[in-house]
């Protein structure tokens, strides 16, 4: 059986959505488009909302701030074997300061654009490969009171590292059984390397270079029956590469996250009738003992709930994740009962 648009877009919503990420992953892009009939343009929307903060010690306000993020997708079918895309999306980010005693002082703010371009061919064995460029924009800008030596005055640490501009590629497989509604891909996003044209300390010219992480996603979807599609992935991204040196303090690292990322997630999307289909999606994150007051959390899990709308060539998806960050300790401040609540919309025309 083939499964229809309303059920896969659960599939879309939980591989290109609304996850809020511990690590500087925002959005993936939605690669599913390449599998739709026809051309196509979607538009979507993010804002996610995290509360996480910490006692005693006067506290520290929430570390982490709401943020909106956008993104741009087209995809056209060149004939029955060939589809491009182009995509525009946020795939790194960080938003977060912080007050009081335990934390004050400290922000972190990073921001990035990204640029792709697609094309995937499909075999006569329902296997297809695709691959593309990627283009990324990134800028950091950042304040740490503890971490300049006493040779600097206990000066508070400043960087701002202007946008620079970085190439990478994307390579994936995936193979389609259409008759069980079943598809199954793996997709790799090879490292991006930057070289920032900076300023530290508000005075001092300096280049900081900074990779952002490789990664791999396994995804896959089976229609249960005719109404019902089973869909999940896992991704793994190198985050232990990611590592922020400072020329200013002799390459002393100023941001070194040290492991791995990990996340997972598991939905069932159930159609209820030509126009209307519901959603759920639960999610995972692995703890890896790399909390820091850059980032507060160590795992957690999500669940988000969602449905989507077609009529004619108008389709939308809409839904909010909720997420619960695992407790824990750093500097003897606890931050207990961390969440983080993100509504999402996606708009698409088919033509």
């Amino acid at each position: 059986m083939k499964w229809n648009y309303l059920c896969s877009a659960a599939a879309v919503a939980a591989l290109s959505g609304p996850a809020f990420a511990e690590s500087l992953d925002r959005n993936a892009l939605p690669l599913d488009m390449l599998w739709e009939s026809g051309n196509s343009v979607r538009f979507s929307f993010t804002q996610p909302n995290p509360s996480v903060s910490a006692v005693p010690a006067g506290g520290t306000g929430s570390v982490l701030s709401k943020y909106t993020t956008a993104g741009f997708a087209y995809k056209r079918e060149l004939n029955d074997r060939v589809d491009f895309g182009v995509f525009l999306n946020e795939p790194y980010g960080a938003d977060g300061s912080s007050t009081g005693d335990t934390a004050g002082g400290r922000t972190l703010s990073v921001n990035s654009m990204e640029l792709a371009a697609v094309v995937k061919y499909k075999f006569d064995n329902n296997v297809s490969v695709y691959g593309g460029l990627r283009a990324v924009e990134t800028s950091i800008d950042m304040a740490l009171p503890d971490v300049a030596p006493p040779a600097y005055g206990g000066l508070t640490y400043l960087l701002k590292a202007d946008k620079d501009y970085g190439i990478g590629f994307l390579a994936g497989v995936a193979k389609e059984i259409p008759e069980r509604g079943m598809r199954f891909g793996i997709t790799y996003h090879s490292k991006v390397k930057h070289s920032f044209d900076s300023t530290e300390f508000g005075v001092v010219p300096s280049t900081t270079t900074a990779t952002m992480p490789q990664s791999l996603t396994v995804d896959g979807r089976m229609a249960l029956n005719s109404k019902t599609l089973l869909f999940g992935s896992a991704k793994w991204a190198d985050y232990s590469e990611f590592i922020l040196n400072s020329p200013a303090l002799g390459g002393a690292p100023v941001i070194n996250y040290g492991k791995d990322s990990i996340t997972a997630n598991i939905g069932l999307g159930r159609k209820i009738n030509d126009e209307w289909s519901v959603f759920s999606i639960v999610d995972w994150t692995k703890k890896d003992n790399g909390e820091s007051t850059l980032r507060p959390t160590d795992g957690g899990t999500g669940l988000t709930l969602g449905a989507n709308y077609s009529s004619g060539q108008i389709k939308i998806t809409g839904g909010v994740q909720y997420k619960r960050f695992s407790d824990v300790t750093i500097g003897g401040a606890n931050y207990t009962g961390g969440t983080a609540l993100t509504p999402f919309l996606q708009v698409g025309y088919s033509f």
